[in-house]
């Protein structure tokens, strides 16, 4: 029978400092998100055209999170400059 000890205090420690972590990275992905749907609503141009198309998606992600996915702009800015 294998026999091992744990350090509970390690243990709680550890689990706060992830705690943290988590919040923080929750805390900066929603600010980015906020910035590049900002940065989407200044576009002009049949690329503006295609993404509002796609925002109107429902997104159900962890976080609730609506919009498009981020690199659906990013191609159809690419397909829109290709065919210019």
């Amino acid at each position: 029978m294998a026999v091992f000890s744990v350090d509970s205090d390690a243990v709680l420690a550890t689990t706060s400092a992830v705690r943290g972590t988590i919040d923080r990275l929750q805390g900066e992905t929603s600010a980015m998100m906020s910035q590049l749907m900002q940065l989407q609503a200044s576009w002009t141009g049949s690329a503006s055209i295609a993404s509002a198309r796609t925002t109107s998606s429902d997104d159900s992600s962890p976080g609730g999170r609506k919009g498009p996915p981020l690199h659906t702009p990013a191609r159809t800015c690419r397909s829109a400059g290709a065919a210019a």
